[in-house]
C-alpha cells in the first residue's frame, strides 16, 4: 500500500516505481528481511533455523532442548491472539556475504592476486604454514582465501541503553590498505536484544558450522566472481572457493567471551598462559605483576614467575584438554583459567586455540606474548649509562608518581 501510495500521489505521473515491496526486492534482487531472522532461546541456550512466518502456527510448541524454554510468546492485539518469537536475532550468512564480496569487480580482482608467503606476513606465518601444510596446500590456492571476524557490542541510541553485538566479516587477501575498509567488512551476525546474551556459544555455532561447511572441512562454496576486463566489459567466473578462518578480532571482554576465557579481572584471565594476578588490598582490583620482578603463582604453587615464564605457557593441546575438563565438570573455571570450550577451535579443526585471537602489539607486551618484553624495557643499569632500549629511571620515578596521582584522583 505504502508503494502505491508513492507511485501514485507523491511521485511525477510517469514513474516507474514498483507498486509493492515485493516487486522492489525482485528488481534489485535484494533478499527479503525476514529471510535473515533466527529465532533463540530466551535463555541463550538454543538458535532455531529459520522459520517462514507462514509456519509460525505449526511451531508454536516448540521448546529449547537445553532449557525447555517456549520458541513464541502470544499476545493479543485488538482482541486476537498473536504469536511472537520469544527473542529474535538477524544472521546473514557466511555465503552471503562471500558472494556479496564476490560481486564487486575490484574487490575480486585484489582477492585473486597471489598470496605472500614471505617471512612475517600473514601466510608465511607459524599458524598459516601449519594450515597449509596440515590441508596440502589449500590455504594457498588461488581459490582459497583467509578470511577474518569481529565481534563487539555498541549503543545504538544515545537516549537510552541499548547494547546490540554485530558480528563482521572481512577478507585477508585484500591489500593493507583496503583490509579494515568498509568495503572489505560486511555484517554477518546481529544480536538486537536490549542486554548482551549470558552466553554467545549459540550464535557463533551458526557461523561456525559455516565456515566449516564452506572451508577445508567441507565441500566449499559455488561462487561467481566479477571479474573486469581491459575493454571494461565485466565476465563471470564461477568456481568452488574455500574459505578459512584465520583471525579473530575483539576487545579485550568481547575477546573473552569469543574465547571463553574468565572476564579480564579474573585472577586467570590471560587465556595464552597461566599467570596469575592478585587483589589489591587498597581498591579490591586485580592487578598483574611480574615484569621487573617476580610475582608468586599461588593457585598452582608454581613460586616465582615472570610474565612469559615457559612453564606458564599454554600449548594448543593443553588449551583444549582444559576446556574438555571444564565441559565435563571435571575442573572448575576459577582454577583452570577457562569457561569451557570456544566454538571455534571445537568446530573449525583447522584453527589453534593460541593463534586465532587478534591481538595490539601493546597489549602483547602486557600479556607477555612478546617474551620478556617489559623485563627488556625495565631492564636494571648502573650510573647515567642507560641503555637506548631501557627506560630511564627517571622517567620510571615519574610514571609511577602519575600513576599514584591517578589513583588519588579516582578514589576522590
Amino acid at each position: 500500500m505504502l508503494m502505491r501510495f508513492l507511485g501514485e500521489v507523491l511521485l511525477p505521473a510517469d514513474n516507474i516505481l514498483p507498486t509493492s515491496l515485493y516487486l522492489a526486492e525482485r528488481l534489485i534482487q535484494s533478499r527479503p528481511p525476514d529471510s535473515c531472522a533466527y529465532h533463540a532461546c530466551p535463555k541463550d541456550d538454543y538458535t532455531w533455523d529459520h522459520l517462514p512466518r507462514r509456519d509460525w502456527a505449526a511451531h508454536k510448541e516448540d521448546s529449547c532442548p537445553e532449557c525447555g524454554s517456549h520458541r513464541f510468546i502470544t499476545e493479543t492485539i485488538a482482541g486476537i491472539p498473536c504469536l511472537f518469537p520469544a527473542k529474535e536475532f538477524w544472521y546473514f550468512g557466511v555465503a552471503h556475504v562471500i558472494r556479496s564480496f564476490s560481486a564487486d569487480p575490484d574487490w575480486a580482482e585484489r582477492r585473486k592476486q597471489p598470496k605472500d608467503t614471505s617471512p612475517g606476513s600473514l601466510y608465511g606465518g607459524k599458524m598459516s604454514q601449519a594450515i597449509n601444510t596440515a590441508t596440502s596446500g589449500r590455504l594457498v590456492h588461488p581459490d582459497s582465501s583467509g578470511y577474518g571476524v569481529g565481534f563487539d557490542f555498541t549503543q545504538i541510541f544515545n537516549f537510552k541503553t541499548h547494547s546490540s553485538g554485530v558480528m563482521f566479516m572481512r577478507n585477508l587477501d585484500q591489500p593493507e590498505h583496503i583490509k579494515g575498509k568498509l568495503e572489505n567488512s560486511k555484517p554477518v551476525l546481529l544480536l538486537p536484544d536490549p542486554k548482551e546474551p549470558k552466553t554467545f556459544k549459540a550464535y557463533f555455532q551458526r557461523v561456525c558450522v559455516d565456515l566449516r561447511k564452506y572451508g577445508p572441512q567441507g565441500p566449499g562454496l559455488e561462487v561467481t566472481e566479477a571479474i573486469l576486463d581491459k575493454d571494461g566489459t565485466v565476465q563471470k567466473l564461477t568456481f568452488m572457493h574455500t574459505a578459512f578462518l584465520l583471525s579473530v578480532s575483539a576487545d579485550s571482554p568481547a575477546r573473552q567471551k569469543m574465547a571463553m576465557w574468565p572476564p579480564v579481572a579474573a585472577y586467570l584471565a590471560c587465556g595464552w598462559c597461566l599467570f596469575e594476578g592478585f587483589k589489591r588490598e587498597d581498591d579490591g582490583t586485580t592487578h598483574f605483576g611480574g615484569d621487573a620482578e617476580a610475582a608468586e603463582q599461588i593457585f598452582l604453587e608454581l613460586g616465582l614467575c615472570k610474565v612469559g615464564d615457559a612453564k606458564l605457557q599454554l600449548s594448543d593441546n593443553m588449551q583444549h584438554q582444559r576446556a574438555k575438563l571444564v565441559e565435563d565438570a571435571k575442573a572448575s573455571a576459577q582454577k583452570s583459567g577457562c569457561m569451557g570450550y570456544s566454538e571455534f577451535p571445537r568446530i573449525l579443526s583447522y584453527v589453534s586455540y593460541s593463534d586465532v585471537w587478534e591481538l595490539p602489539i601493546y597489549h602483547a607486551g602486557l600479556y607477555g606474548i612478546v617474551k620478556g618484553f617489559m623485563a627488556f624495557l625495565l631492564s636494571d643499569y648502573s650510573g647515567s649509562n642507560c641503555p637506548e632500549h631501557v627506560i630511564p629511571k627517571k622517567l620510571r620515578s615519574l610514571m609511577r608518581s602519575l600513576d599514584l596521582l591517578c589513583e588519588n584522583v579516582a578514589r576522590s
